[in-house]
């Protein structure tokens, strides 16, 4: 079976490596209004601590929308995790193993 050359061997390389920008939000206000400006679908993914706890707690969210733009909420500030579930009423979301994702934003 033959799968070819590895990707950007002999060939032009037309994507680059490095992760686009990304916004760290940590006000509610800017949590909506960035959340607004997302276009498409939107992935969405949890960072929690679990360790030692009786109930995990939600550090980060990240989210990002097809046309590449990235957001990082920090779920540590008050009001950020209210925010983005209000923000994202209504989205299409594209989630991994999202039952952990969503019982950790339902606390």
């Amino acid at each position: 079976m033959d799968f070819g050359e590895p990707a950007g061997l002999g060939r032009e390389v037309t994507h680059s490596p490095v992760s686009p920008p990304v916004a760290i939000l940590s006000r509610p206000d800017e949590v909506r209004a960035r959340i607004q400006q997302l276009n498409g679908s939107i992935a969405l993914d949890t960072e929690f601590h679990a360790e030692a706890r009786f109930q995990p707690e939600l550090m980060w969210v990240q989210l990002a929308d097809s046309h590449g733009e990235c957001l990082v909420i920090d779920a540590q500030v008050q009001g950020t995790t209210l925010a983005l579930i209000q923000a994202l009423e209504n989205r299409d979301l594209l989630l991994h193993a999202g039952v952990h994702d969503l019982r950790i934003l339902a606390q």
